[in-house]
């Protein structure tokens, strides 16, 4: 026998008959005006109404926005990424990465203030504790960690008291450090790490230093590889039997989420972004803007924090925090298939759009990068061009092929050196 679903949209209509039918103008059974002013009474249950769902939206919004630098370091790393992604979209992506990283606390605890405090006071904690406190000290204390260490490092280097394989392992150290530190002072350490990095290697020595340098690299592979396993082996299950979300919710918000939260805006506002030179780089940018390890980092931010005050949450906060670990955790399963299988899915078909790394003549005349940013794509065309000699077997400078035996390409590296 058929039945009716009793949908939210459902709920809505029969509430909304149930209300006229009470209402002074049918039944007269409950007049509004006995209450005091209606329309005062409209707008603070409006105001209510909006509150509770607009503070958990940002919350998860707040959990969601920065961009995952794992997953993305397919398109800015490897040969792949020199074959086609032009340099300065590639820098573009991982200074965004790292920066919004950090820049996704102010937002994330704006929605917690909010749903603990009255506006006023949570307003007022939004300002002292986390801009001027939380985000301004660890600006100023990953500059002063970052600067402060460059300075020892380079002095340590020229007096011969650090030997390669101490400075390899500096960055590790210093990044450990603030993440110890931080958490002592309870500051945004994800943010000073990006500031202490800038700093450190600010007069590119670091990393002239290090750039045949493996152990980085290594690490990187390590924790991420590591960290994804295991977040693979504990994914939350049965935190998806909730009465209010039903599976085809998660899959809506995560697809929603990668289509409307970043390509977008970066469509209509490209021409403000003078590393963006046209419309298919904007495109390309704005789809790679992959949600990971950032946001399971912020939404353990947020149960801890509504962990804190057991018994003491309210109907919004406990269902805030029993959605937030399924619908975080479903956007980023949904985010790794998407970017992580892009670059295999076109290799697989071979249509990657290769037209991306030659944008049109009136754009990249416009556009004046930066000497280092010059250097950095110099030094990258060369060592494309030497993974290509090494796979084809010109590989003279080790003894393994014949000198004479030089390509078109060898001799155009050649005339550029």
């Amino acid at each position: 026998m058929p039945w009716l679903d009793l949908s939210d949209f459902n709920v809505v209509c029969s509430r909304s008959s149930l209300g006229v039918a009470l209402g002074p103008y049918a039944a007269d059974f409950v007049r509004p005006e006995r209450f005091g002013n209606v329309e005062y009474i409209l707008l603070e249950f409006a105001r209510l109404t909006l509150a509770v769902g607009l503070v958990d939206a940002l919350a998860l919004g707040a959990c969601v926005t920065p961009t995952d630098p794992v997953l993305s370091m397919s398109i800015v790393k490897g040969r792949y990424a020199r074959e086609y992604v032009p340099q300065h979209m590639r820098l573009i992506i991982s200074a965004e990465a790292g920066a919004n990283d950090g820049f996704g606390y102010p937002y994330l605890f704006l929605a917690l203030y909010l749903s603990r405090y009255a506006t006023g006071t949570a307003i007022g904690r939004w300002v002292y504790e986390t801009w001027l406190y939380a985000v301004l000290l660890s600006v100023l204390y990953g500059a002063f960690v970052g600067y402060l260490f460059s300075i020892i490092l380079q002095q340590a280097e020229k007096r011969s008291f650090a030997d390669l394989e101490s400075v390899q392992v500096y960055g590790i150290v210093v990044a450990i450090f603030l993440l110890g530190t931080c958490g002592m002072l309870g500051i945004d350490d994800l943010l000073a790490c990006f500031v202490a990095g800038n700093v450190f290697t600010w007069n590119d020595w670091f990393r002239q230093v290090t750039q045949d340098d493996a152990l980085q690299s290594t690490m990187d592979y390590l924790l991420n590889a590591t960290f994804f396993a295991f977040l693979g082996a504990m994914m939350p299950w049965e935190d998806y039997k909730l009465q209010f979300m039903t599976p085809w919710r998660y899959i809506v918000i995560a697809i929603c989420l990668l289509i409307f939260k970043r390509l977008p805006p970066l469509l209509v506002l490209y021409r403000i972004v003078p590393q963006i030179r046209s419309f298919k780089e904007a495109a390309f940018v704005g789809h790679f803007g992959p949600i990971g390890v950032a946001a399971i980092y912020y939404s353990g931010i947020v149960v801890r924090y509504l962990e804190e005050r057991p018994g003491e949450l309210g109907q919004s906060e406990e269902r805030l925090r029993s959605t937030v670990r399924p619908v975080i955790y479903s956007v980023v399963v949904a985010s790794i298939i998407a970017h992580g299988l892009t670059i295999p899915l076109y290799n697989f078909l071979g249509h990657f759009p290769d037209s991306i790394r030659h944008p049109i003549k009136s754009t990249k005349a416009a556009w004046r990068p930066h000497p280092r940013l010059r250097l950095l794509e110099f030094e990258d065309q060369i060592n494309g061009e030497v993974e290509k000699w090494m796979r084809s077997g010109h590989n003279w400078i080790f003894g393994s092929g014949d000198r004479t035996s030089r390509t078109t390409g060898d001799r155009g590296v050649d005339n550029q050196v």
